[in-house]
């Protein structure tokens, strides 16, 4: 799965998941911790559908990436994630 920042004047849409290219798409002026939530959310609808969950709803994504990243968050620093550098994160 590619990591893509791009630059989105849509304030609506932080992120997307291509399957058919397998890249996520982030919103390039996210915080820090929007952009760590975001990417969860986005890495639980491409999980989803590769688990053969290919019509899951948004609402599916949003409360198992929600609580996901909860557990991240109480359970360590966000901050020490392995994620690639050019996401300055």
């Amino acid at each position: 799965m590619k990591i893509v920042k791009v630059v989105d004047n849509d304030e609506y849409i932080w992120g997307l998941t291509v399957y058919s290219t397998n890249t996520i798409y982030l919103k390039e002026s996210l915080n820090h911790d929007r952009k760590i939530e975001t990417l969860v959310h986005e890495m639980t609808h491409a999980i989803l559908f590769e688990s053969g969950y290919k019509d899951h709803t948004e609402d599916m994504a949003r409360t198992i990436g929600k609580l996901l990243y909860l557990i991240l968050k109480e359970n360590g620093n966000p901050n020490t994630l392995e994620l690639p550098n050019w996401l300055n994160i």
